[in-house]
């Protein structure tokens, strides 16, 4: 293991000014101000580094202010943020009470979830509440013209259930599904594709695949052979998503038009797709990935590891950092992976060791050049290209 870290160091060394250059948080200025700076929600500062992506932020307990009246409590509340923590909702579980004239329960307190939507300055810009509900799922868009949220049934007589909320900018609703499944939106939230559920309130999923967009109000629904079918990865710009349905793949465009259908050899494996959908990357084993051209489905390269871990790290994670350069995950030990950088030939252009826990890779564009690299939800390093 500790040879193939010394050639990815050789490799970069030989090269010498690479067109790709990889900063790290300790030595780039930018990256320190980035963690250092901060978001006050109700007079609570958060420092945006703490914010996971696609995750939330816990408010420590400490930091909670409690109500003097004691006419409410506030159990637990969490900070999600869009993908360049443009816009904030804060969650809030409250219990309120009832008025015993007007309640017909024998208890007082009434639970229900609270969504509060900020800007970047700390301020309100709308908030709502579902009665007996709390938030499992929420997306937010950067500039905050779309939030997608998924609420949860939090009574008896709702638990388990979910429904799909989606609002606009002032916090109208503008879009709902009952017994959603779980949806997949494009990068700037303007549509997205879901599946919803046989049973309200199990995980059990139709077979159906349904599309909505919120600028053309366009939605179609596409129905397949196998129950178990899963939309295993969108491109960023929503125009393509790619089926798993037994073991065929189909790539599925966003009119609903089949493109393909392709069963690969050997069957199944992980899949991610460039922004615009024009290659396809699959990780057909622990130890090898291809790249695909997406429409001609030609195979353009393909790169194996040896399959003795203890001397050759397995791929765990592959995504595109743009059109013309991917990014894969391996590991070399527990929580310590190595990120390679390729371009369409296959050709090393870095790696670096980063840090990795349950090893999700994501990688979001800062500018044109600059690209943000996240392990486990946490922004890691900074990988610019020249």
């Amino acid at each position: 293991m500790r040879y193939y870290i010394l050639l990815c160091i050789i490799t970069a060394i030989g090269m010498n000014a690479f067109s790709q250059k990889i900063n790290y948080p300790k030595d780039n200025s930018e990256i320190q101000q980035y963690q250092q700076k901060t978001v006050k929600i109700k007079g609570i500062e958060i420092q945006l580094s703490e914010i996971p992506l696609y995750s939330s932020y816990k408010i420590p307990t400490s930091k909670l202010k409690s109500n003097p009246n004691n006419e409410s409590g506030y159990d637990e509340q969490w900070v999600y943020s869009s993908e360049n923590k443009k816009h904030f909702v804060l969650v809030t579980h409250q219990l309120t009470k009832v008025n015993y004239e007007t309640s017909k329960k024998t208890d007082p307190l009434e639970e229900r979830g609270i969504i509060e939507m900020y800007n970047e300055k700390g301020e309100l810009l709308w908030s709502t509440s579902k009665k007996e509900s709390i938030p499992n799922y929420i997306s937010i868009s950067d500039d905050g013209s779309y939030t997608h949220i998924i609420w949860y049934g939090s009574s008896e007589e709702t638990e388990g259930r979910q429904k799909l909320f989606s609002y606009d900018k002032s916090g109208k609703e503008v879009f709902y599904i009952d017994n959603i499944g779980y949806i997949i939106p494009n990068e700037l939230n303007t549509a997205i594709y879901y599946r919803i559920r046989v049973n309200p309130s199990k995980n059990d999923l139709t077979n159906t695949l349904y599309f909505y967009d919120f600028h053309d109000k366009k939605q179609w629904e596409k129905t397949f052979d196998k129950s178990n079918n899963v939309f295993s990865y969108i491109s960023g710009n929503g125009n393509f998503v790619l089926v798993r349905d037994g073991s065929s793949v189909y790539l599925v465009d966003s009119n609903g038009k089949t493109l393909w259908e392709h069963e690969f050899s050997p069957a199944g494996g992980k899949f991610a797709m460039s922004y615009d959908g024009t290659f396809l990357l699959r990780i057909v084993k622990p130890y090898m990935f291809e790249i695909y051209n997406s429409s001609s489905l030609k195979l353009i390269f393909k790169k194996e590891q040896d399959q003795n871990t203890e001397t050759e790290p397995w791929v765990l994670e592959g995504c595109f950092v743009n059109n013309s350069t991917i990014a894969i995950l391996t590991n070399t030990a527990p929580n310590k992976c190595m990120i390679n950088f390729y371009d369409l030939n296959g050709k090393l252009l870095n790696c670096s060791p980063i840090k990795c826990g349950s090893s999700t890779l994501s990688i979001k564009e800062v500018s044109y050049d600059t690209f943000d690299v996240y392990t486990d939800g946490i922004k890691r390093i900074e990988y610019k290209i020249k």
